[in-house]
């Protein structure tokens, strides 16, 4: 694209899921990374949340890395929780301006 962008990620519902067990998606932070300090944060939602943004368009092959993280706080909801997967979907939307 000749166009600045930007780079969002979504989760498709509001809480990860294993059988009966839920655990709301927000514990989950997410963001982008440029070499190993993470520049923007955002807890992941079923809302669009723009995690890194271009004024320039985009290189052929260029790459954005993503960390995810929970803080020592949000984890700690999860000791009660029965061990096992818990899963939900995450898109990443990326579009031009």
């Amino acid at each position: 694209s000749t166009s600045p962008w930007t780079l969002g990620v979504q989760a498709s519902s509001a809480s990860f899921v294993n059988g009966s067990n839920t655990v709301p998606v927000g514990i989950v932070s997410v963001g982008n990374v440029a070499g190993q300090s993470v520049l923007v944060s955002k807890a992941l939602s079923t809302s669009v949340q723009t995690i890194t943004a271009a004024s320039q368009p985009a290189a052929i092959g260029q790459t954005v890395g993503v960390q995810y993280s929970i803080s020592g706080a949000n984890a700690a909801t999860l000791i009660s929780k029965p061990s096992g997967t818990y899963t939900t979907t995450v898109t990443y939307i990326l579009t031009a301006l």
